[in-house]
């Protein structure tokens, strides 16, 4: 049997067909107590907090977090100045950084975020990661860059401003900036029409703790990175998502499919929902941010609901 991971009701365009719908009200309701839980919190859904900074760390520095240490992510971004104010319009792998333009801007940046106080770590051109030492600012409110996509960054300055904490980390941002706002690498992407990595944004999440176990350890197949990431983490298998027409093949065992980045409901009930229903003998596990509904392959006879 097939698990769906839904995207959320209020994002999706169009509904399911009435049949679809009519399965959905006679199949087996459940309430959704989530996959993974660290020692310290519960995490349902991606939404909810997941301790991606941990699973990303493991995933690509080989480095697994230790007690007491604080650890940021920082992701390489693109800004522009427009009538509202700055908007970001694109970070990590929207930006495409070829390998060479990476290993610049490291090399250009390693001194001045070593002065503030971090350890760098960026092995990956989508990201970077730093290790908080000794001299490193006391943690401020930051928002991770996904939830800020094309908003107006000084409504999202880390902090208030006012405490010393919160100047030290607009300076380092202002001084970030100019490092890299002329640096070639961004001149030449300017001139072959690119975005210029011109902003690097970091963000923080509460302390995870060192274990994890997944409730339901499913093989993942998800086109996001950090979840994989963290599914990795937590002991599981993830990889990217095949296609429908592989998994109806029966080229992958049967696991947890997430299509929350899907958007049109006709579609991926045509595309997927169907296909998986009938790949699976009828059965079907279907999960949002509120329930589990499974689908049996009787679920269609019955009369109530």
């Amino acid at each position: 049997m097939w698990t769906v991971l839904l995207p959320p009701t209020d994002v999706m365009h169009g509904e399911f067909s009435p049949r679809m719908q009519q399965r959905q009200r006679r199949g087996q309701r459940r309430p959704f107590y989530g996959w993974l839980r660290t020692a310290d919190h519960p995490h349902p859904l991606p939404e909810a907090n997941w301790p991606v900074i941990a699973g990303g760390l493991l995933r690509d520095e080989g480095i697994r977090v230790q007690p007491g240490d604080r650890w940021l992510r920082l992701d390489p971004s693109s800004a522009t100045v427009d009538i509202n104010g700055i908007r970001l319009l694109a970070f990590g792998e929207m930006m495409r950084l070829s390998a060479d333009e990476h290993l610049g801007l490291r090399a250009a940046l390693q001194d001045l975020v070593h002065d503030a106080g971090f350890e760098l770590h960026w092995s990956q051109p989508e990201r970077a990661y730093l290790l908080a030492g000794s001299e490193a600012p006391a943690r401020v409110e930051m928002i991770p860059t996904a939830e800020i996509l094309g908003e107006d960054l000084l409504e999202y300055l880390p902090g208030d401003g006012r405490s010393q904490d919160s100047r030290r980390w607009r300076l380092y941002l202002t001084d970030w900036q100019m490092q890299l706002h002329e640096h070639p690498v961004n001149q030449r992407r300017r001139r072959n029409g690119l975005p210029a990595v011109n902003l690097l944004w970091p963000w923080e999440q509460q302390q995870t703790s060192l274990n994890a176990v997944l409730y339901e350890p499913l093989p993942l197949m998800s086109p996001d990175a950090d979840w994989r990431a963290v599914w990795t983490w937590a002991g599981g298998q993830a990889g990217e998502r095949p296609t429908a027409a592989e998994l109806v093949a029966g080229r992958v065992q049967p696991g947890l499919v997430d299509l929350r980045d899907l958007r049109r409901a006709a579609s991926l009930e045509r595309d997927w929902l169907v296909p998986l229903l009938e790949a699976g003998s009828g059965r079907l596990r279907l999960v949002s941010a509120e329930q589990s509904i499974r689908l049996g392959r009787f679920d269609r006879f019955k009369v109530w609901r």
